[in-house]
């Protein structure tokens, strides 16, 4: 069986606010991806406002290796779609975001390999409180 190739720079879509990213959602855990991604942006930005470096990187981490990449990138790769492929590479650039802050160099070159035109430290930080109003943007 043969796969299709899919072109990352025609699926990635930074402009999306998150209740736009929920309705592409089709399948289930990519629905539940989204609000775990939603939830942690809240929660990772309250623990920086409170100066709370430490719990917010710990969150941080639990969440990139055993949701991110141990459960939902594993479920992801034996049905990848062009839907499953547009919440997993949005929900990487909003991960990558929240990591900046704790580790800005190698989030920075990660980045530039998907915009390498742009600058991660100069991108919005995910505001996910306004953008079920539509007001901001991932």
């Amino acid at each position: 069986m043969k796969r299709e190739t899919l072109n990352p720079k025609s699926e990635i879509r930074k402009d999306l606010t998150i209740e736009q990213l929920s309705k592409e959602a089709i399948n289930k855990s990519d629905k539940e991806m989204v609000g775990k991604v939603e939830k942690l942006a809240e929660e990772t930005t309250k623990l920086l406002e409170k100066y709370d470096f430490n719990h917010a990187s710990q969150k941080l981490y639990d969440f990139v290796w055993h949701e991110f990449a141990d459960i939902y990138i594993e479920d992801v790769k034996k049905r990848i779609d062009e839907n499953s492929y547009l919440i997993l590479a949005t929900s990487y650039l909003i991960l990558l975001r929240l990591l900046h802050p704790f580790m800005p160099f190698i989030t920075e070159e990660i980045y530039q390999k998907f915009d390498p035109d742009k600058n991660l430290i100069v991108e919005r930080w995910p505001s996910f409180a306004e953008a079920s109003e539509g007001q901001a943007r991932l």
